[in-house]
């Protein structure tokens, strides 16, 4: 009874090398499949430019919701509404009231608190949650507490604080409404309005990237680690990681939803492949080639040695 065990064994083996040297492509399943998920949030750490708290800073969209709290008296209101109007005019921006805003707008007749202030990042108002995407330092949601009555003709104190909303820091420039002391000569200046511009010109999408790849072969097994990552300024869902070589495919790997600056990472082992590969294609897909960013971050290989 063990020697025809034994015989059938053999014959087995035989039959199967056989087959995958002629092309015929198996995948094992991956004893070992494992997401694990994770976002990157920054408070810190990022760069600093001339003009931004941190670089690259924008809202998802170049429309910006907002609402504004009972305590906003008319007068106040009324220069929110100008100033959103004066950016709106020298910018690509356009603001749109909501219910639950990205920025919010509370007023009141004195100044915050020390220890309750720390949602500005400077002055009365600022990001108060900013997600790290690699390529953008994005900003989820902003405050301005407008406390101060305005003084000049133009809205200068609600300018200056929504454009802190939007990531600006203070200026050196006296000239320029970012300057810490306000003057009502002061201006919007040309370098603002052309970051703003530039930074906006870049439309909701997402941008799907692979960020890390490494990967071993044990004999006719491959294992490999992967990082795939959303970059861009839109959520994506339905995303597929294809493995292939030489324009077959090997195994696809559903990789779902992936939110703005979240990261999956994948760990897989045992996938059988032929002894004539050298080189494995890596490759994240949307759904129907939903357009992203850019496509330069989707591609990865693994060279395979003999």
């Amino acid at each position: 009874m063990g020697v025809v065990y034994n015989l059938i064994l053999i014959v087995f083996i035989i039959l199967a090398t056989g087959l995958i040297l002629v092309g015929i492509w198996y995948v094992v399943p991956a004893t070992n499949l494992q997401y694990n998920e994770f976002k990157s949030n920054v408070s810190y750490g990022l760069p600093e430019t001339s003009n931004q708290f941190y670089q690259n800073m924008r809202y998802p969209d170049k429309k910006i919701t907002y609402s504004l709290e009972p305590d906003c008296d008319s007068e106040k209101i009324r220069a929110i509404l100008e100033a959103m109007a004066i950016l709106e005019e020298k910018t690509i921006l356009n603001f749109v009231q909501s219910k639950n805003g990205q920025i919010i707008f509370t007023c009141s007749e004195l100044p915050p608190e020390p220890e309750k202030s720390a949602h500005f990042v400077a002055g009365e108002g600022g990001p108060t949650e900013v997600l790290n995407t690699s390529r953008y330092s994005l900003i989820i949601a902003g405050k301005v507490s407008l406390y101060r009555s305005e003084k000049c003709d133009k809205p200068i104190v609600a300018t200056h604080e929504i454009l802190h909303a939007l990531g600006f820091d203070h200026e050196s420039n006296k000239k320029s409404i970012m300057y810490p002391i306000t003057d009502c000569s002061q201006e919007i200046t040309s370098e603002i309005i052309n970051d703003i511009n530039n930074l906006y010109s870049v439309n909701l999408l997402p941008d799907l990237s692979i960020e890390r790849l490494s990967g071993n072969t044990s004999k006719l097994y491959l294992n490999f680690d992967i990082t795939v990552s959303n970059i861009g300024l839109k959520d994506i869902e339905n995303s597929t990681l294809i493995i292939s070589s030489e324009g077959k495919t090997i195994k696809v790997f559903p990789i779902n939803q992936l939110n703005m600056g979240q990261k999956k990472i994948l760990s897989v082992t045992n996938i059988l492949f032929p002894r004539s590969v050298r080189t494995i294609s890596f490759e994240i897909t949307t759904p129907e080639n939903e357009p992203e960013i850019t496509l330069e971050n989707n591609h990865a290989n693994l060279e395979v040695k003999s």
